[in-house]
């Protein structure tokens, strides 16, 4: 019997996006923006409502950064992290099946594809 190779399983925080002159990073429930050259800190934003483990997704387009986590779309000023909006998402799904272990919280979060942890389900 041959065995089918498993998915690359995917570690939080994960989510990095380098702008020209910022780099953008979501960990844990903040989003910061860093000097790419130095790696000094240029802002730091505390998304309201969200705790533990960042699983969520980042887009810069323009002057503007979105922070999609937790059923919720943040937009924040690329130049200061200036939370500008925010709205509840609502009848959305993570999209992840997040897989804890019994470590406690110290332990980083993994997820996987929710296609593929179906149909591992499946098998």
């Amino acid at each position: 019997m041959t065995t089918k190779p498993r998915p690359m399983v995917e570690r939080s925080p994960r989510h990095t996006l380098k702008h020209p002159e910022k780099l953008v990073v979501l960990v844990g429930n903040h989003v910061v923006a860093l000097e790419p050259r130095t790696g000094d800190e240029l802002w730091r934003s505390r998304l309201p409502g969200v705790f533990g483990q960042s699983i969520g997704t980042l887009l810069v387009q323009g002057d503007v950064v979105y922070a999609g986590l937790y059923g919720r779309l943040h937009c924040l000023s690329l130049e200061d992290g200036r939370i500008l909006w925010s709205a509840e998402l609502k009848g959305l799904g993570l999209g992840l099946v997040v897989i804890g272990t019994e470590d406690g919280p110290s332990s980083a979060p993994m997820a996987l594809q929710s296609v593929v942890a179906q149909a591992e389900l499946l098998d």
